[in-house]
């Protein structure tokens, strides 16, 4: 099964704080992909990130906006 996420909250890998909202949506998508499922979450970039990240059933999709030029 494949699941495909949209959202602002993703934690970034720069460490920026989003809140807590953020720590939640990537504690579900490890305990989705321990269950078997490939996950895509498109979420937006924030100063540092990389745009593309992949890891065993997990695929980040970032994009640019406004705010990701900061920094």
């Amino acid at each position: 099964m494949k699941l495909f996420f949209c959202t602002s909250s993703y934690p970034a890998k720069s460490k920026i704080s989003i809140g807590s909202l953020g720590s939640f949506q990537r504690d579900w998508v490890l305990q989705l992909i321990k269950h078997g499922i490939e996950v895509f979450v498109i979420t937006p970039a924030q100063p540092g990130d990389d745009f593309d990240e992949t890891e065993e059933n997990l695929h980040i999709i970032r994009y640019e906006w406004a705010g990701s030029k900061k920094g």
